[in-house]
């Protein structure tokens, strides 16, 4: 993540999957995420900015039984969710 904009659909991805406490369906999340990030993100930018909250462990991916994508933040995703404030 290198741009502002970048930087703020992590930090409000990682705020959203704090505030649900539970794995959230990665539409449920674009859905609560877009409207708080301007300009509007596609949802490829939220699938990107997840992968990089995965490799570096902030959130966990899991697949449910239909095949959609479920997102859960982690406790180092908590104290990066924190420092990004």
């Amino acid at each position: 993540m290198t741009t502002d904009h970048e930087r703020t659909i992590l930090r409000e991805a990682l705020t959203v999957l704090h505030d649900v406490g539970l794995p959230h369906v990665e539409w449920m999340l674009y859905a609560a995420l877009a409207p708080r990030v301007v300009p509007r993100p596609a949802l490829s930018d939220l699938q990107e900015a997840l992968q990089v909250a995965e490799k570096n462990q902030w959130v966990i991916g899991i697949t449910g039984k239909l095949g959609e994508k479920k997102w859960a933040i982690t406790d180092a995703g908590e104290a990066v969710r924190r420092e990004f404030k």
